[in-house]
């Protein structure tokens, strides 16, 4: 015997059904999706503010909860290999770059960090190399230039660091680049220290201690004794 009507839904019925579920679906799943991506920004922030504060435990297991709520993204491992070159634990900061890359070749911060890595262990060659693939993706970008004047500085190529440090100014009353760059010329040419001493002295005065500190430390371990 044949049932009720309503439980044999022909095909405008299907569709009307089909479509009143996409309405309920989809709201839910971007929901979900922004609820994911304000958690992974929140534990991202506030590994970004322990690694700035130099708390590599608390930056650690804040890109650990941020990796956990999206293993895919690559920015947890980019920073977390940054972590770890400043912990001089450089075979684990080269293994997340690397898998980092291997998502996303052209992930410019990834390529940035690559760069911090060969520059921490003084391999100026590759280091530049890599400062100058960020760069394309970053032309303005002034600690980039600095830190691709300061290689090319420790290869010897004076010429190629004139040229960077034309594209620096003096006159940026935000960044001291120009500042530290002129004065890694200067240290690495026989003129008078007084030039050096004086040119950071002015970076010191115009961007104050805390900004002057931070470039301070990339100068001092430039020239320092690498044994």
């Amino acid at each position: 015997m044949r049932g009720p009507s309503f439980f044999f839904l022909g095909g405008p019925r299907v569709a009307l059904l089909a479509a009143g579920l996409i309405v309920l679906v989809v709201p839910s799943v971007r929901a979900a999706s922004e609820e994911k991506k304000a958690l992974f920004a929140q534990a991202y922030q506030d590994a970004l503010v322990a690694f700035h504060r130099k708390d590599w435990r608390a930056a650690e297991e804040a890109v650990d909860r941020a990796r956990r709520i999206d293993p895919d993204d690559p920015q947890g491992l980019v920073l977390m290999a940054r972590i770890r070159i400043q912990k001089k634990e450089y075979e684990k900061a080269q293994a997340d770059l690397r898998e980092a890359l291997r998502r996303n070749p052209q992930f410019g911060p990834a390529l940035r960090a690559s760069g911090d890595l060969a520059f921490a262990q003084r391999r100026f060659a590759e280091a530049f190399r890599l400062y100058n693939e960020a760069l394309l993706r970053e032309p303005d970008d002034k600690d980039l230039i600095l830190k691709m004047l300061y290689c090319q500085v420790m290869l010897g190529n004076s010429g190629a660091a004139e040229r960077l440090l034309a594209r620096l100014s003096p006159f940026d009353e935000t960044n001291p680049a120009y500042y530290f760059g002129k004065a890694a010329l200067f240290r690495a040419r026989p003129r008078e220290p007084r030039d050096e001493k004086d040119l950071l002295q002015t970076a010191r005065v115009m961007y104050g201690n805390e900004i002057f500190a931070e470039y301070l430390r990339d100068f001092e371990f430039l020239f320092a004794d690498p044994r």
